[in-house]
């Protein structure tokens, strides 16, 4: 593999440097004391060449994801020659992941570019297939349903489809991947529960396990039997939406039922049922603060129960449940730079490959031979990245007013001093959602530009368990703008911190915080970006042109609006549309101070040109200082290359005429960014 150059692209090439043998391994070179040179806002939005390597079932063939011409199309390259093809995706979407189904046939998750990753749900995505010898025929759907493949079977898949006639239940089929044909059901008996949306099957391909939905008493229902011919057992039924549940994900080699649960400590963790009570038994896999997701854990091909887990805590962490496997993991652990998340993919030769990732590196893959001890660099996601360059980003914890303990991640910019340096909050959208430990090209630019950049996962974020996600229900512009506040004022207690030079900034929920930072607390935020936020609260709601608003008058509208009125506020409730008024920047534009930078795509469904324009207007007519940007084609995100370079270069100059390094504490402290604000749109 190593003996020529793949003519497919550069970067799924080997680097073949000399064997690194473990025990002399030294990490990269230390950085500098001095601050590193200025690097192009192009370097930090060029799409990675190449990522999320994946190897064929029999290792004969990797697939990769891989940017060309503006677009994340699936490259597949054969491991000895390294000859490859690139595989195209629709016009407009890219591809988000993909799994391999047998040696020939790829599934893949395609989704509408311009919708920001951490807003993206199932809606958002397409299922396609890719046959890479032309051999399979299946439909697109079925490829991305199926739970595995038959053991001993090249080319056999079990299935789990939709059966339109039975409201939504599935079934459970093998199918012929060569021909799409049905070989066998497996579901031939009666189901246990109405509305089964999911199975478990033992090794032997036997149902054991189901989860339902049961309309008339709006619970989901977990279903169970302990042994193949045992009769069908309701373990639980339960509200999701108000009571802690579980969900069954596999049957070990002893025929166990696991579980992920958040009924002990309200956060997601691996249990294994007791087979006597049908309760609760043995934790296999869990942690005090953050959720474990079933797309967290590991299975082997072939295999039905999971052989590993990674918990997404504070920084990444992999747990293998067989001594080889972990050994191996702390082993590359060991001898790559502390503190990297190593991800492995235990390959059929014996062989590992390593994505090597971590707040400076966005990620350099490995292959690692167990026999001869070596560690071979063998490509990286985006080689223009200088790791020595990039700054350090670390855990960092703080208490809200009301004792709420929030995690976040603090990056100070490289070779200066931590004392009294200028600060962006930059704030993730969802809100349901969260930051996680890594590379952040944004977060990168800003701290490459001489900024301290605060991360906080406020309360309403994701994975840290049910009570802290439901303490920001309603909380838009109130518990959870505090948090925001309580971590800057934090940061300035301790001096790192310049209090007259703090910008506030985010995408989608995190322009609504900017907006409302400026709002609310004019004497801490001296400036906002807003990107793509929302600007009215009921809008949220009930705007009718938001994709996830276009009512089909089917249960899911009910859920969905259920949501919104849970999380946001119910406009039809008088009390709550009062608080959702005097929570909603278009309609408190008067209160702005402080510089304000706009941005919207011109095509965003999620949060549409509505939002932006009716704020702009806003601020216009209260004659205060903003800059206005929209960006024609694009969606909930600026994902042009070129666009994306344009918006980070008028960022920098915004923060820097308001906050910046040398920004004076008198020009910040007036706010005079914009002495021809507002400006006229562009």
């Amino acid at each position: 593999m190593c003996s020529s150059m793949n003519p497919f692209r550069r970067a799924l090439a080997a680097r073949c440097w000399p064997a690194l043998w473990l025990a002399l391994w030294t990490a990269s070179a230390a950085a500098t004391d001095a601050p590193p040179p200025l690097v192009a806002a192009e370097v930090f939005t060029r799409p990675a060449e190449m990522g999320a390597i994946k190897f064929s079932p029999d290792g004969s063939r990797f697939a990769a994801m891989a940017e060309s011409k503006g677009q994340v199309r699936l490259a597949v390259v054969d491991a000895k020659t390294n000859q490859g093809r690139s595989f195209y995706s629709d016009a407009g979407s890219d591809v988000y992941s993909f799994r391999w189904l047998t040696n020939d046939l790829i599934s893949i998750r395609t989704y509408k570019r311009g919708v920001r990753m951490f807003d993206l749900s199932e809606k958002d995505f397409q299922p396609a297939y890719i046959s890479v010898d032309g051999k399979s025929r299946m439909n697109e759907w079925a490829a991305a349903a199926t739970l595995g493949r038959v053991p001993g079977s090249q080319t056999d898949l079990i299935v789990a489809r939709d059966r339109y006639s039975d409201h939504g239940s599935r079934e459970v089929v093998v199918i012929d991947s060569t021909n799409g044909a049905i070989k066998r059901r497996l579901t031939d008996g009666e189901d246990p529960g109405p509305r089964i949306r999911k199975w478990v099957l033992d090794r032997n391909l036997v149902l054991r396990a189901a989860m339902g939905w049961n309309a008339n008493t709006r619970q989901d229902q977990v279903w169970w039997r302990p042994a193949a011919g045992d009769a069908w057992r309701l373990l639980l039924a339960y509200d999701s939406n108000t009571e802690r549940g579980l969900t069954p994900v596999a049957i070990d080699a002893n025929d166990n039922l696991l579980v992920l649960s958040n009924q002990v400590t309200g956060r997601e963790a691996l249990y294994r049922i007791d087979r006597a009570t049908g309760k609760l038994g043995e934790l296999l896999a869990g942690h005090p603060e953050v959720d474990i997701r079933e797309s967290d854990m590991y299975f082997v091909d072939g295999q039905w129960e999971p052989v590993g887990v990674t918990i997404d805590a504070d920084r990444p962490q992999t747990f293998w449940f067989d001594e080889r496997r972990a050994r191996i993991q702390a082993l590359i652990d060991a001898s790559l730079p502390q503190g990297n998340d190593n991800e492995l993919q235990f390959l059929r030769d014996g062989k590992v490959l390593v994505n090597s990732r971590s707040d400076r590196d966005p990620g350099t893959y490995y292959l690692y031979d167990p026999e001869a001890r070596s560690l071979v660099e063998w490509s990286r996601s985006r080689p223009w990245i200088r790791p020595a360059q990039m700054a350090s980003t670390l855990p960092w914890r703080y208490r809200a007013r009301d004792g709420l303990e929030i995690p976040a991640y603090l990056t100070l910019p490289r070779g200066r001093e931590p004392k009294q340096l200028p600060l962006v909050v930059w704030v993730h959208g969802g809100p349901q959602s969260r930051d996680h430990w890594g590379f952040d090209p944004d977060v990168q630019f800003l701290a490459n530009r001489g900024y301290a950049v605060l991360q906080p996962n406020f309360r309403g974020s994701s994975g840290y368990g049910d009570q802290f996600e439901i303490a920001g229900y309603r909380q838009w512009g109130a518990a959870m703008q505090d948090d925001l506040v309580d971590g800057v004022r934090a940061l300035i207690a301790d001096g790192r911190v310049d209090a007259k030079r703090v910008c506030i900034g985010g995408a989608s929920y995190g322009g609504y915080a900017a907006l409302m930072g400026v709002i609310r607390d004019p004497e801490l935020f001296r400036c906002a970006i807003d990107y793509a936020g929302v600007t009215d609260l009921a809008w949220v709601v009930d705007l009718p042109e938001t994709d996830y608003n276009r009512r089909s008058h089917t249960p899911s509208d009910q859920e969905i609006e259920e949501s919104m009125h849970r999380t946001v506020g119910d406009p039809g409730d008088a009390a709550q549309r009062k608080q959702m008024d005097a929570r909603s920047p278009r309609l408190l534009a008067a209160k702005v101070k402080a510089p304000v930078l706009l941005v919207y795509g011109t095509d965003d469904e999620r949060v549409p040109l509505r939002h932006g324009t009716a704020m702009r207007d806003a601020l216009a007519s209260a004659g205060a200082n903003f800059e206005w940007k929209s960006y024609a084609g694009e969606g909930h995100g600026v994902l042009d290359t070129s666009n994306a370079a344009d918006l980070m270069r008028r960022m920098e100059r915004f923060l820097e005429r308001s906050i910046g390094p040398a920004a004076t504490a008198a020009t910040a402290s007036a706010g005079a960014a914009f002495p021809d604000a507002p400006r006229a749109a562009k």
